[in-house]
């Protein structure tokens, strides 16, 4: 009964945001509810949450609602990341052709405390790294998210390490200290490197995507075992890692390769 009763209330929620629309962008609650066929006391407790978590926002302080900037925010992902997704993945494609190793991208989550990944293309090889399309991952941890979290502000590096450095694998940097000179050196080089940070066995570079902005927009990551990460490899991927980010980079409008100043 609960699950049902939580059901139709996120189908009433959904019913009211999509009442807002390029044609209908400001809502008062007695047309608002006639909209979406719902009694006024409804809509307006509804209205009251979605106003507490910024998806709905007043205007001018009146009785009269728009979207609100947590709700512009998710739009704007969405559109990032289908984007990144459409423009990543011939490149992933050619990377792991080139490459002979799983590549995979990552982009930060919503409260930029994880990383998701949102496209990969895996190795053909028999033994090769397996990374799940959604997967949540920390960012302390593995080439792939800490070549996003060595880009952001500091106070968001500063926040992170603050939750504190769960070991994920034997090579997991655990101190603070010494994560804030692995990220420090990835700033300096461009590029990230794991070695069993995640998972026994397994090693990885990734190199950050910078947006139009100069923002860290999302990570190129190459990752496999560790016994085919040779010196002579490790260079040749991440020069190609290099490649890809780069023309993602610029398929997304950025006009230059590093990121902003900050």
């Amino acid at each position: 009964m609960a699950a049902a009763t939580s059901i139709k209330i996120l189908d009433k929620t959904f019913r009211i945001l999509a009442a807002f629309t390029p044609r209908a962008p400001v809502w008062s609650l007695r047309p608002l509810a006639g909209e979406v066929g719902l009694p006024k006391s409804t809509v307006h407790r509804i209205l009251n949450v979605l106003e507490a978590s910024r998806y709905v926002a007043r205007e001018g302080g009146a009785a009269r609602f728009r979207l609100g900037p947590a709700a512009l925010e998710l739009g704007r992902r969405a559109h990032v990341s289908t984007d990144l997704r459409q423009v990543a993945l011939p490149v992933l494609r050619r990377v792991a052709h080139e490459s002979g190793e799983t590549a995979f991208l990552l982009v930060l989550n919503r409260t930029r405390d994880g990383a998701i990944c949102i496209e990969r293309v895996e190795s053909r090889l028999d033994l090769r790294l397996i990374a799940e399309i959604g997967a949540q991952v920390p960012l302390h941890a593995g080439a792939s998210a800490k070549a996003l979290l060595a880009f952001m502000a500091p106070e968001e590096i500063d926040a992170v390490i603050a939750q504190g450095l769960r070991r994920l694998g034997p090579g997991t940097i655990a101190s603070a200290g010494a994560l804030r000179r692995d990220l420090a050196r990835t700033r300096r080089r461009g590029w990230a490197l794991s070695v069993e940070e995640t998972d026994e066995g397994a090693t990885g570079v990734a190199v950050p995507v910078f947006g139009p902005g100069g923002e860290v927009a999302a990570s190129l990551a190459i990752a496999g075992p560790l016994t085919r990460f040779t010196r002579q490899r490790r260079v040749r991927f991440v020069a190609l890692a290099r490649r890809g980010a780069a023309e993602i980079a610029r398929m997304l409008g950025a006009q230059a390769a590093g990121p902003r100043a900050r």
